[in-house]
């Protein structure tokens, strides 16, 4: 039984690098060369223009962004406690720190997924009311790049996911 349950988490484990480096990093990549080219007077412009126009819209942006960086750091937390409960496993023998920590990896794996997604429909929701007004293909430029965003963080968020099942299947 033991075999079977390495065999299965390592398969896991396997599996979520893979697609970690064959999906995710490829769109994060694309992300930051993106990032890089756009940040700039022309982009701060832009957001300031956004939010005199629609301040409404753009503060519920705003907050859903802080909600979705907050679901961020737990996830990051969660994952110190993992590698803390990693030590715990090598010198004292006691799994209960990293059985948790795989617990709450999956679960704020999933609210990080979920924050993540109410944030990006929320940036569409907004360009594409900009768009409405006025076709500029800086803002369709950035609308694709939002949507290729959240693709990348169900990849990340998957990974993260099928990690924290993984080591709860070897616990």
């Amino acid at each position: 039984m033991l075999k079977l349950k390495v065999i299965i988490s390592t398969m896991l484990l396997l599996v979520s690098i893979i697609i970690f480096i064959f999906k995710a990093l490829p769109e994060i990549k694309q992300i930051r060369k993106y990032n890089k080219t756009v940040n700039g007077p022309k982009l701060y412009r832009w957001i300031a223009d956004i939010m005199e126009e629609y301040p409404q819209e753009y503060k519920r942006m705003k907050r859903s962004m802080y909600i979705w960086i907050y679901s961020y750091l737990l996830l990051i937390c969660s994952v110190v406690v993992g590698m803390a409960g990693l030590y715990v496993v090598y010198n004292y023998y006691d799994y209960s720190l990293t059985r948790i920590a795989a617990i709450l990896i999956i679960v704020f794996s999933l609210v990080y997924l979920y924050t993540y997604r109410l944030y990006a429909r929320n940036q569409i929701d907004l360009y594409q009311l900009v768009l409405k007004n006025f076709s500029d293909q800086f803002v369709e430029e950035r609308l694709k790049m939002i949507k290729e965003s959240e693709i990348a963080s169900r990849y990340r968020a998957l990974v993260m996911i099928m990690l924290g099942i993984a080591l709860t299947i070897v616990l």
